[in-house]
C-alpha cells in the first residue's frame, strides 16, 4: 500500500471556459447549456405582460440552477468511499463517452476487427457505469452527464489521433482505479475498485497492442493527477479533496 500523504492539499482543476465548443454535452445523454444572459432572453421572448411577475420568478430561479449546474462542477471527497467510487465513476464517463463517439465516428481506415474492439470496450464501460448507477453508489452519486469537450481536443477522423488519446486516457484509468484500491477498505468495496482497475488494465493494454507501443508498467497514480491529467477532455471541473 502506498502513502497519500503528498495529495493532502485540495487541488481546484479548470479546464478552458465552457463557451469555446458546442458539442460539451455526453453523446449519450446530449443537452441543451445556455447561458444566464441567453436563458433570461428567450423567456422575455413569451411576451404575456400579465405573467411577467410570475415569469420572472421562474426565470431568476432556473437561472440560479444553471449557475449551480452539477454537471459542470464536481467534488471528489476521497476521505470517503463514496468519493473514491465517485472519482472513478467520472473517469468512466469520459470512458464511455470517448468510445462512444469513435464507434459514431469511424475513422476512415478502422478496421472491421478495429471497430470490433472499440465497440467491446464500449460496451465493457458502459456495464461498468451502469452498475456504479444501480448499485455501487445509488445515492452521493456525481451527475450522470458530466461535461466533455472531446471533439476540441480529439480528431476522431483520424486514427493516430485516436489511439494516442485513448492510450492517455485509459494509462491513466489502469493507474487510478490501482491506486484508488488502497483508499477503501470495505470487503465489497475493495472487490469492485479491482475488478474496475483490471478492466481498465486490459483496456490499456489493448489500446496500446493497437498502437504498437510497448507494454505498460501499471503503477499507481493518485486520483487527483489522474484528473489533472484527463482535465483536458472534460468540461466540467473538479475540486479534489484527500
Amino acid at each position: 500500500m502506498w502513502s497519500t500523504r503528498s495529495f493532502h492539499a485540495r487541488r481546484d482543476i479548470h479546464p478552458p471556459h465552457q463557451d469555446e465548443a458546442e458539442d460539451s454535452a455526453p453523446v449519450a445523454n446530449r443537452v441543451t447549456n445556455l447561458t444566464r444572459r441567453s436563458f433570461v432572453r428567450r423567456g422575455l421572448g413569451v411576451g404575456i405582460a400579465g405573467s411577467m411577475p410570475m415569469l420572472w420568478g421562474s426565470l431568476l430561479a432556473a437561472c440560479s440552477n444553471d449557475l449551480t449546474d452539477p454537471s459542470r462542477h464536481v467534488t471528489l471527497d476521497l476521505g470517503t468511499e463514496t468519493g473514491v467510487l465517485n472519482f472513478m465513476y467520472a473517469v468512466l464517463q469520459l470512458e464511455l463517452d470517448f468510445y462512444s463517439r469513435v464507434t459514431n465516428n469511424m475513422y476512415p481506415s478502422m478496421l472491421t476487427s478495429e471497430m470490433d474492439t472499440f465497440d467491446q470496450m464500449r460496451s465493457n464501460v458502459d456495464g461498468a457505469r451502469s452498475a456504479m448507477v444501480r448499485t455501487e453508489i445509488p445515492s452521493g452519486r456525481i451527475s450522470d452527464a458530466l461535461l466533455f469537450r472531446l471533439g476540441n481536443v480529439i480528431d476522431f477522423a483520424d486514427r493516430t489521433s485516436v489511439l494516442t488519446h485513448a492510450q492517455t486516457i485509459e494509462d491513466a484509468a489502469a493507474r487510478g482505479f490501482l491506486a484508488a484500491a488502497s483508499l477503501v477498505h470495505t470487503p465489497a468495496t475493495i472487490t469492485t475498485v479491482q475488478g474496475l482497475a483490471n478492466d481498465a488494465a486490459d483496456r490499456s493494454s489493448t489500446i496500446r497492442a493497437l498502437a504498437n507501443a510497448g507494454p505498460l508498467a501499471i503503477t499507481p497514480l493518485q486520483p487527483a493527477e489522474v484528473i489533472a491529467t484527463l482535465t483536458p477532455y472534460y468540461y466540467t471541473t473538479f475540486t479534489v479533496r484527500p
